[in-house]
């Protein structure tokens, strides 16, 4: 029988792969850029062509170590229960500035134009995933509120950004510390878009979780009751998990019945059947577990019909 491996020594497995991969990477990088070097030596009579440092090599390592760095932050502030996205701006802002303490390995990666230019499409991206998730009907709903907070999210971070600027470089002209004030404008409304968006994905599913628990404790509740009348106990199963869905009245005009149907929801209701088989109250789905802040317990993955691979399953402790 194949012995199971437990969710945090993957974590750490992954870890170590990461780092090998850090370190391959920049040994490649190494090698390319000594290389170039010594061809620049040869044909020195070419000195005055544009050095691509490392050229493909040093791109490649560098995006591999935004994405390394942005993976474990977001993975490491998902496991102390907040939002990812703080986790890969942190892991950012350490990687950028470890030349303070005196380690300038990554410094390249601030002098090579396509990242630049990957950067700013990013952030572009990331507006237009805002806007294209929200609707005016939404916004209408909200009125006023909604009016404070957008122009809260614009004039405090443009204020903020100008003065923090203005105290590091008061030599700066003053479009510079507008500039950088209206910088973060930009990406202060994409950012916390995105934290809300995190946010909202953890906090539903720990209230689906903690629902399904206060059903179970309200039902051993319920059978004290039916033993002292001598009554047989009542057992149910529930099933938790997470998915787009198409919910809604459904039917004809004569007859409908509101309802939900969608891959997810059959997913939700095999969970439910299962539980009898595995002798639990409570199975949560892999796509729950996710934004889950319990401590569950991992249990042997389920085949489910038209599904190729087991999905793994979940129950609380």
């Amino acid at each position: 029988m194949r012995k199971k491996v437990s969710k945090s020594k993957l974590r750490w497995l992954n870890l170590c792969l990461l780092g090998a991969g850090i370190f391959l990477g920049c040994a490649v990088s190494n090698l390319a850029e000594t290389n170039h070097q010594a061809h620049a030596q040869e044909v020195h009579s070419q000195e005055s062509a544009p050095s691509h440092g490392g050229g493909v090599a040093n791109v490649l390592l560098a995006i591999s170590l935004i994405l390394i760095v942005a993976k474990l932050g977001g993975h490491f502030f998902e496991y102390l229960h907040m939002p990812a996205v703080l986790g890969e701006l942190v892991g950012g802002v350490l990687v950028g500035n470890l030349w303070l303490i005196g380690f300038d390995t990554f410094e390249f990666v601030k002098h090579i134009p396509s990242i630049e230019i990957l950067a700013e499409i990013g952030v572009m991206f990331l507006l237009f995933e805002v806007g294209l998730e929200s609707k005016i009907s939404d916004l209408l709903k909200v009125g006023v509120s909604s009016l404070l907070v957008a122009f809260a999210g614009i004039i405090v971070p443009f204020f903020l950004g100008a003065f923090v600027s203005h105290f590091f470089m008061p030599e700066a002209h003053i479009m510079a510390h507008m500039f950088i004030g209206a910088t973060l404008c930009a990406t202060s409304v994409g950012i916390t878009a995105r934290v809300l968006k995190d946010i909202k994905k953890i906090d539903i599913s720990n209230i689906y979780l903690k629902l399904a628990l206060d059903i179970i404790k309200n039902t051993e509740a319920v059978n004290v009751e039916l033993k002292a009348e001598g009554l047989p106990a009542i057992a149910i199963g529930i099933g938790i998990n997470t998915g787009d869905a198409i919910v809604g009245n459904m039917g004809s005009k004569t007859r409908f019945d509101y309802s939900a149907i969608g891959d997810a929801v059959n997913i939700a209701a095999r969970l439910e059947s299962a539980t009898k088989e595995r002798g639990v109250d409570i199975l949560i789905g892999e796509e729950t577990e996710k934004f889950c802040g319990y401590r569950l317990k991992v249990l042997e993955s389920i085949k489910v019909k038209g599904k190729e691979k087991p999905l793994k399953i979940y129950t609380t402790n």
